[in-house]
């Protein structure tokens, strides 16, 4: 599991010039915040980092620049919504597109807690997908 947290840690320097300063610093913050503070395995963490990418990454197609977190702070359930279709479209399951969700959540709850001024409330208006429940048969 060492491995894969060095590899978020590449992953994070490579990334270092595809978004703005702020939001990076952030980003990492987020990192460290998931390992420290949260407790969270290194193949969650690497999860909630790809999640948070692949929709920065549509954002930047949407908007037409680079992502900044004031951008991100400024982000509506319009562009939530966005994003979701997008996906939807791209056939990405609804596993996955809940997972995105709730790392953009726990992104936000990281930001607030390190400053109230820093809080979206878009992404709490967004309905989780409802996933499918497997049925097993009764034994």
């Amino acid at each position: 599991m060492l491995h894969v947290k060095q590899n978020i840690s590449l992953e994070l320097e490579k990334m270092r010039l595809s978004y703005d300063a702020d939001l990076w610093g952030c980003l990492n913050g987020f990192i460290q915040w998931l390992f420290d503070e949260r407790c969270l395995s290194p193949l969650t963490v690497r999860n909630y980092l790809s999640d948070l990418c692949h929709a920065l990454t549509f954002f930047r197609s949407h908007w037409g620049e680079v992502p900044s977190l004031s951008a991100v702070l400024n982000l509506t359930v319009i562009d939530f919504r966005s994003f979701l279709a997008f996906r939807l479209n791209q056939k990405i399951n609804k596993r996955s597109n809940a997972r995105s969700l709730a790392s953009w959540r726990c992104f936000f709850k990281y930001l607030a807690l390190k400053n109230p001024s820093l809080e979206n409330l878009a992404i709490s208006f967004i309905q989780i997908p409802k996933i499918d429940k497997k049925n097993f048969p009764d034994p």
